[in-house]
């Protein structure tokens, strides 16, 4: 089965990397997908963000997987 993911990120992200670069993609079943609460690095980014929200849509020949990712908090803030 094939997972198809889409990736969007929230007006604070959009605006520390410059532009609103939601993507999506598509790969085979078993890659690991982030869970809420993890850190990501994206391949064109040097910025790293953290998965804030994930929904998963089940569909007759494929999944469907939406992240959310915002910037992680900085180490002053609670």
């Amino acid at each position: 089965m094939t997972t198809h993911l889409t990736i969007e990120f929230t007006e604070h992200a959009a605006e520390a990397i410059g532009e609103q670069t939601n993507t999506s993609f598509s790969y085979d079943q078993g890659a690991h997908v982030p869970q809420p609460g993890d850190f990501v690095e994206l391949e064109n980014s040097r910025q790293t963000f953290l998965v804030i929200g994930r929904v998963f849509s089940l569909k007759a020949n494929y999944s469907a997987v939406k992240l959310v990712l915002d910037l992680p908090p900085s180490d002053g803030e609670d």
